[in-house]
């Protein structure tokens, strides 16, 4: 059984839709301060024989984030990893941070809301959010939810065997105990490590780190680095997301990188995707499936 109700989600976004502003701002404070006692890298091991969904981008697509939800509850999944951009682009930025923020206050063992580039200040004022909020008379809130964004975790591992981000990997050689230990609270962020865990894209042209060809920010990391990376942490891929792959599901470095995205409206991606990873409890690779989202959700 899903630990998961698909109740609870429904009533998060109906929530979301009439919630006043004096109760969001006391909600998200709480959530801050939570948050901030949370390390910077999560570990997550489920249930033993119960898989676990990863889902990219929604990007303010509702609709996408209860398709995704409800993977994990048909699936029975024993745990959920959101990899970031969960708001901007789409129309319900607001519904769709207030849903993960309340799986993740319920099911805090279950529950991995990791932080994407849009999950900073600058990117969410562009993009967005901002304009959201002024649209229901709550641009009050936005100061709020950045600092909520700010004590996001960067990373995870899950089932001892994938380390999850949202962007790629930092320069400088981090370790899994570096990454831990990062320092979060940055409504902003410009340095590695925790830049390049936004920002950094898988590049198969790359030897190294080189300029990042597609964004004009940031970096693109090579093979070598991903395959270094993992073998230091004694873990066998990376999933992540921040790329609108064309088919929602894109493998690189011989299987060392896995993207994923989940937004059925934005860019490039034709057919959104979430990942169902089941562990092998072995040292080799997990099974890792990618279910398509439903057509309009």
């Amino acid at each position: 059984m899903a630990f998961i109700d698909e109740e609870l989600a429904s009533d998060l976004a109906e929530e979301a839709g009439s919630v006043d502003e004096e109760l969001f701002r006391e909600t998200l404070r709480g959530d801050a301060a939570l948050l901030r006692k949370a390390q910077s890298l999560v570990r997550l091991e489920g249930p033993a024989a119960s898989p676990v969904v990863m889902v990219g981008d929604i990007h303010g697509d509702l609709m996408s984030m209860m398709a995704a939800i409800d993977v994990a509850v048909t699936r029975e999944a024993g745990s959920i990893v959101f990899l970031g951009d969960y708001v901007d682009r789409g129309p319900s930025s607001i519904e769709v941070m207030w849903v993960a923020l309340g799986l993740w206050r319920r099911h805090p063992d279950r529950v991995v809301i990791l932080r994407g580039n849009h999950e900073t200040g600058p990117v969410a004022k562009a993009h967005g959010l901002l304009s959201q909020l002024e649209e229901r008379g709550m641009e009050g809130l936005f100061k709020d939810m950045v600092e909520v964004f700010s004590w996001l975790p960067l990373a995870a591992v899950v089932e001892d065997r994938i380390f999850a981000a949202h962007g790629g990997i930092p320069t400088g050689g981090p370790t899994i105990s570096d990454i831990r230990a990062q320092k979060r609270g940055d409504p902003d962020p410009s340095q590695d490590p925790t830049f390049g865990l936004l920002w950094y894209d898988p590049d198969e042209k790359a030897r190294d780190f080189e300029p990042n060809p597609t964004r004009g920010r940031g970096k693109a990391f090579g093979h070598a680095v991903a395959k270094d990376f993992l073998d230091r942490a004694g873990l066998a891929c990376m999933v992540r997301s921040h790329q609108p792959v064309l088919q929602g599901h894109h493998v690189m470095f011989d299987g060392l990188v896995h993207t994923i995205f989940s937004c059925r409206t934005y860019g490039a991606c034709l057919e959104p995707k979430v990942l169902l990873v089941r562990g092998t409890g072995k040292k080799e690779a997990p099974h890792i499936e990618a279910i398509r989202l439903p057509e309009g959700c």
